[in-house]
């Protein structure tokens, strides 16, 4: 998880290895979701 983007490289290693990479932008939707009390389930 990062406060802003990942580079192509750090993408490449995290979809070989089966890792979800969260960026800025997801990470800002979770945070409003949140919000407004709907939560990540």
């Amino acid at each position: 998880m990062t406060n802003n983007y990942f580079t192509a490289p750090a993408m490449k290693l995290g979809n070989i290895n089966d890792v979800l990479l969260i960026d800025r932008d997801e990470l800002v939707e979770w945070m409003l979701e949140e919000d407004k009390g709907e939560g990540l389930a």
